[in-house]
Formats: structure tokens, sequence, C-alpha cells
């Protein structure tokens, strides 16, 4: 799938400098929200959203481990303006790009994004139109990192592991005292 979606190959290389730091910003997003515990999409979900039909097609692929079919030339202009009528503003509003329906990880997530920047260079050129979505994309991506309900999530995970395991610690702590002094009150009944 990385070479599919311009992460490694060819479009690794072709795509450039711009693309890599993407990319990196792209994990730390991804990263970021496999702690929020959502799930993949269904796909009634993926086929009542506003995604453009290729990658609509594109996640439905994913999840059934098949092959999917490359868009046509038109699907840049298809996919810039998906992009531009996202709604920005609520985007600015901390958790407001968690109600987005691709603001998850995984195979039905933020993914897309890659998917279609990569689809535009690849089939529908890289000019200054794709120049300017990869900001955009870019913007979703530091919204996400910014989402103040991802550091909750992950405040809270961390608190109820450090719980978990502090009580195993004091359980054995009890468990090892037990089996000393059981030892000894036996070393002394000899």
């Amino acid at each position: 799938m990385r070479e599919e979606i311009g992460l490694s190959g060819e479009g690794w290389v072709d795509l450039g400098e711009r693309w890599h730091k993407l990319a990196a910003l792209w994990l730390r997003a991804e990263t970021l929200l496999g702690k929020s515990g959502q799930g993949d999409l269904t796909f009634k979900t993926i086929f009542d959203s506003n995604l453009p039909d290729p990658l609509k097609e594109w996640l439905s692929t994913r999840i059934l481990r098949t092959d999917a079919a490359r868009p046509g030339e038109s699907f840049g202009k298809e996919f810039t303006t998906y992009l531009v009528n996202l709604p920005w503003g609520v985007f600015a509003d901390g958790n407001g790009i968690m109600n987005e329906l691709w603001c998850r990880p995984g195979k039905t997530g933020i993914i897309i994004f890659l998917v279609g920047l990569y689809w535009q260079a690849v089939y529908s050129g890289a000019g200054k139109t794709w120049a300017s979505n990869l900001e955009r994309v870019e913007t979703i991506f530091r919204a996400i990192l910014k989402a103040p309900a991802l550091y909750v999530a992950i405040f809270l995970c961390f608190t109820i592991e450090l719980i978990v395991v502090t009580r195993q610690r004091e359980k054995r702590g009890r468990a090892e005292s037990s089996g000393a002094a059981g030892e000894i009150a036996k070393r002394i009944k000899a």
C-alpha cells in the first residue's frame, strides 16, 4: 500500500521534500488518532458521505482488501472542490475537526488525504492546485495535532495504565512478602 499512495518507491522520490514533510506530519496525526479508539468506517457511512467517488471506492477496497481502480483525469478538480468546501472555520475550533467522518486512524481515516494528493499528482498533474491542496491537507493534519480531546484520551489511557501497573506491583509485593513470611515461619518451626 505504501507505493500505491506515494509513501515509497518512485512516488516518494518524485514528489520531493514537501511530500516527505507532509508524510511525517500525517504519521504524527495518525499516531495520535490511534489513541482515540475510533474504528473503521462502515460501507454505508462511506457511501453516504460527500467524499469524491474515487475516494469512496478506494476506502471500500481497503475494507474488502481488493485493488482499487485508478481515478480519471478529472479527479484533481473533484478533490480540490472537496477540500475547498470543507468547513475550515470549524477546524480552527479546538475539537471541531474531530467531528469529521475521516478524522480517525487506519485504512478509512486521514490516509485518504495522502491518497487524494498522490492521485492528483499522478493522474491530474502536480501543479499549483496540487501545491495549494497540499497546504490544505497540512492544515488538516495540524488541526488534528492541536485537538485537545485527543490529548485527554491519551492522558486517560496513561492514567489507567499507571493505575493497573501500580496495582499489579502492589499485588506482587504482597505475594512476595507473604511468601517470605511463610518461609521464615517454616524455619522457626523446624
